[in-house]
């Protein structure tokens, strides 16, 4: 590198930056790196941008002096020429196709790499099929890798140059990359590829509206199917390598652990979840119970040694279906439990759980008390203080950290005492509640514990 640099030894200066900066070296969930990134000032040491970087690698030279007046020049030009009106396409059959042709199309451009987007090549043409036969201007552009679409109704764009331009102006970091651009040069979607793997043709005209409506109706049809199995899948992975079809958890509840090993405490807390799972798993009133892992792992070396102390399911490391989970239910934050039915409905979406960073909450041992601050077992005659303790009414709503005591024939029901039935309405279309994932798995062992043990605790009434 031909420009100065901190000495490494500066720990002190270079952690510093990296806080004032918010420099990280990898996203909570998603895999891509946020390193390098480009903070530059002027010369009275104002600064101008956090995100050279992106601008270095779309503008070049032509970014400097980096000033936003410069930058939202660039933009402009930059929007109004992604295709020049002198440039052209190239179809399938050879012919060069002007862009004035476009006009008053929706223009799909296609970032594609192979032997990835094999598959979605023809979900593709099935949408491009059924758009142009009912009359509306639908284009498809492939952007960088062209091989093997020969035998598809789809321009290309040869010119290196321009194609990497496009992948940065658009972002673009996984593939298949699809960005939906209207009749009037204004995106519409950026991220097509899930809505046209769901959707197709239906999704038309890709407003939010009907993206919306579309995704309301599809949350309602919600199944473990749906969530799980990919076009050439309908398995998840076990330990020591076995394979476990979809339909043989279908009427169970099944949690979807999302996760990752570099993440913070992850060791602590699959230990603590492995040690739930085993007590939750062989219990019949449950109806079935499974877990299963949705990877955000780094590579596969990582998948691999994280997975190998879990008990439990998993989907395959790198399958389609992870960033479409990861996106679906809104995962930003790991590690992340998501509670499904047994309709595959969702029942809830959690935060971080607080098996993280609490040492204290243990699962139920022999001696452990249900309130981990009370040593001693009530007496019989011990009157109830209401303030600190207090009994639900049969009706009543559990609340997790609430001391809750079940009597020598009352047995616990899951659907009655904690999991909600598969058709009970919520706020959000059946898909959230304010409930933790890894909180009722607690709720449901302590309950069951207790019920195993019978009559551990007096239960009062108020005075």
């Amino acid at each position: 590198m031909p420009w100065l640099s901190i000495g490494f030894s500066d720990w002190e200066i270079r952690k510093r930056l990296k806080e004032m900066f918010k420099v990280v070296r990898r996203s909570p969930v998603m895999r891509e790196t946020q390193v390098p990134k480009l903070v530059i000032f002027d010369a009275n040491g104002k600064l101008l941008t956090d995100k050279g970087k992106d601008m270095v690698l779309e503008y070049g030279i032509d970014s400097y002096p980096f000033t936003s007046e410069k930058i939202s020049t660039l933009k402009q030009q930059n929007q109004s020429s992604i295709f020049a009106p002198s440039y052209f396409f190239i179809s399938n059959t050879g012919e060069k196709v002007p862009v004035s042709a476009l006009e008053n199309n929706i223009v799909c451009l296609y970032f594609r790499k192979q032997p990835e987007c094999h598959h979605f090549d023809w979900l593709l043409l099935e949408t491009h099929t059924e758009l142009t036969t009912s009359k509306i201007g639908f284009e498809v552009v492939v952007i960088q890798d062209q091989s093997e679409t020969e035998s598809l109704p789809f321009l290309t764009l040869s010119d290196y140059n321009t194609s990497e331009s496009l992948a940065v102006h658009f972002k673009i970091q996984t593939f298949p990359g699809l960005v939906l651009i209207g009749p009037n040069g204004k995106t519409l979607v950026p991220d097509a590829a899930d809505l046209i793997r769901l959707h197709g043709s239906r999704a038309y005209p890709f407003t939010p509206v009907k993206i919306a409506e579309l995704e309301r109706q599809l949350r309602k049809q919600q199944t473990l199917k749906f969530l799980l199995c990919s076009e050439d899948r309908d398995f998840l992975i076990g330990p020591n390598g076995s394979i476990k079809n979809l339909s043989e958890l279908e009427g169970k509840h099944v949690h979807l652990f999302f996760s990752a090993k570099y993440t913070k405490s992850s060791g602590d807390f699959v230990r603590r979840l492995t040690k739930v799972y085993r007590e939750l798993v062989s219990y019949k009133e449950l109806g079935g119970f499974e877990v299963v892992y949705i990877s955000c792992d780094i590579n596969r070396q990582s998948f691999n040694e994280y997975y190998e102390n879990m008990p439990w399911l998993a989907l395959p490391f790198g399958d389609e279906k992870q960033k479409f989970l990861l996106r679906w239910f809104g995962i930003t934050e790991l590690p992340q439990v998501v509670e499904l039915g047994k309709t595959g409905r969702t029942i809830t979406t959690a935060g971080v759980p607080f098996l993280i960073n609490r040492e204290d909450e243990e699962v139920l041992d022999d001696n452990q008390m249900m309130n981990p601050e009370d040593n001693e077992v009530p007496d019989d005659n011990q009157m109830m203080n209401p303030e600190d303790d207090e009994v639900l009414d049969d009706n009543q709503m559990m609340n997790p950290e609430d001391e809750v005591v079940l009597d020598d024939n009352q047995m616990m029901n899951p659907e009655d005492e904690e999991v909600l039935d598969d058709n009970q309405p919520n706020n959000d279309e059946g898909r959230t509640d304010t409930t933790a994932g890894l909180d009722r798995l607690r709720h449901l062992l302590m309950l069951e514990e207790k019920r195993r043990r019978g009559r551990r605790y007096a239960r009062f009434s108020p005075p």
